[in-house]
């Protein structure tokens, strides 16, 4: 990311682009981040929003809740100058933002204080994890009582960048820039209780080197260069909040995993209940190497464009190593210990897809007239079936067109064939009625393809065959043995469980556009 008052120049191309925009349709935005100059310059900002300036908010109000803690600043600087003058040039700058935004929660049931009081054991410790009741029973029945409160989730952002520009002579110029951004988001009841933290943590880092040659007046070549990686680790913790009671791993979790690794999520599937999360939800990366490189060419009314681009995408999927999740219908079930549905799930791999791209495009924008240009020219796009570091890959299906038949692929397998015929013509015209230049018609047609990969990126996932075995059981109590064992070995025979299959003539999908 950058900051906004690091930021020269953006553009936003929404539809009908010519063929240098691509790889996916939709819009696209282009980004110019500022650069030094013979002149030291800065600035410095604090943009801050507080709750002593507020009102309550409406929904806080009409439960009788008192104000919560909100604040929002968002400050940093930026700085630039000389290195060497006329030569070297350096820009850096620094952003932050310290949130605090006030929730109030939805009216929950959670278990009633008659209810927890008559609990023992782990099951005891699962009621008490939810927030106490801030009324009395619901009529029918004494095992669930509401739940209303209110309270204030945080969020911080570091977001640092630097960056170098030189010149060597007049027709080459060169820079470097480094971008380092962590954050993190502690979100209080999202989509649990609200004695239930989501723990979110982000960290970005792009690096990105170009270099600009001036050939002659005419031609010149733009080169870049990038790597970026990111992270994001997605944990749940379970506390205080509400009079609720932490409960121990052990009341959570079988002994052979923790929180550490394991998850644990337990819904209650009445109207108005909530659920209980706890351990490592996710823990991703992705990674990037990114080449483009364009030629430019001023022929008289024609400005010529050529270029390449080459991305290869290379995330890691880290869901833990043991999931169990336990579905009862309410409060009362739980309360009682009835059977209820639950999952066991053991992911078997860290996964590391590989996905690489390629495109190559050639465009000529025509001055016809002072007030009449023509951009036209096509776009080619090569985009592989993707693979897997160690050799990991979803198994696909064969016989699509015959059920009866239908059979596992051999292992390492590829998805789909390569396309090669991927061809996208567009054209453009911008045209200026009147002389004034305050008026613009515009008009245009092409084709935009998108990479194909919604679809494929879902069979890099745990709940795919053969990347997860999974033990489901229609009738188990909360503290039975059966609901803290190791799920069986994947079996290498049917029946199988969830299995991904890709037609023999699968094409890129594209959008027509004007």
């Amino acid at each position: 990311m950058a900051s906004v008052d690091a930021v020269q120049e953006f553009s936003i191309q929404t539809s009908t682009y010519g063929p240098e925009f691509g790889r996916q349709p939709g819009g696209q935005v282009s980004i110019v981040t500022r650069t030094g100059t013979n002149q030291i310059h800065g600035s410095a900002f604090n943009y801050l929003r507080n709750s002593a300036l507020d009102a309550n908010s409406y929904f806080a109000n009409a439960n009788r809740l008192g104000k919560t803690a909100e604040r929002q600043n968002d400050f940093g600087f930026t700085a630039g100058g000389p290195v060497l003058k006329n030569k070297t040039f350096f820009f850096v700058s620094y952003e932050g933002v310290r949130l605090r935004q006030p929730f109030v929660t939805a009216p929950l049931q959670v278990p009633s204080l008659s209810a927890r009081q008559s609990a023992t054991g782990a099951l005891k410790d699962i009621l008490n994890a939810f927030p106490l009741p801030t009324g009395p029973t619901f009529a029918g029945d004494p095992t669930a009582a509401p739940y209303i409160g209110s309270f204030s989730n945080p969020l911080s952002l570091n977001a640092t960048s630097f960056r170098i520009d030189h010149a060597i002579g007049r027709k080459l110029t060169l820079f470097a820039r480094y971008n380092h951004a962590p954050s993190e988001d502690r979100q209080r009841a999202r989509f649990c209780a609200a004695s239930c933290v989501a723990n979110l943590q982000y960290e970005a880092d792009t690096t990105t080197a170009g270099a600009t040659m001036l050939m002659s007046p005419e031609l010149n070549n733009d080169f870049r260069l990038n790597y970026s990686k990111s992270r994001t680790n997605q944990t749940y913790s379970i506390d205080n909040f509400g009079g609720a009671v932490a409960p121990p791993e052990s009341s959570l979790y079988p002994s052979f995993t923790s929180g550490k690794n394991g998850y644990i999520y337990i819904e209650l599937n009445a109207s108005g209940s909530n659920t209980i999360s706890d351990g490592l939800f996710s823990d991703n990366q992705q990674r990037q190497w990114n080449i483009v490189d364009t030629l430019s060419w001023q022929a008289g009314g024609h400005a010529l464009r050529f270029g390449v681009d080459y991305r290869r995408l290379t995330p890691v999927s880290n869901s833990g190593n043991y999931k169990r999740s336990f579905l009862p219908d309410n409060i009362a079930d739980l309360v009682n210990n009835v059977p209820t549905f639950a999952t066991i799930v053991a992911p078997r791999f860290v996964l590391q897809p590989q996905y690489s791209n390629f495109s190559a495009f050639a465009q000529d924008t025509w001055r016809l007239t002072p007030r009449i240009a023509i951009t036209y020219g096509v776009r080619y796009e090569v985009n592989p079936a993707p693979s897997e570091k160690n050799g990991n890959l979803p198994p696909t299906v064969l016989n699509l067109d015959n059920p009866s038949a239908l059979t596992l692929a051999a292992s390492g397998t590829k998805l789909y064939e390569t396309t090669w015929n991927n061809l996208a013509p567009r054209v453009g015209v911008a045209w200026q009625p009147f002389a004034s230049g305050r008026t613009v018609i515009r008009g245009g047609f092409g084709v935009y393809y998108d990479l194909g990969y919604g679809f494929t990126g879902s069979s890099f996932s745990t709940g795919i065959y053969p990347f997860a075995a999974t033990l489901s059981l229609p009738a188990v109590t909360f503290t039975s043995p059966a609901f803290a064992v190791q799920p069986p070995a994947v079996s290498p025979n049917p029946p199988y469980p969830r299995v991904f299959a890709y037609s023999k003539d699968f094409q890129l999908p594209y959008t027509l556009q004007y």
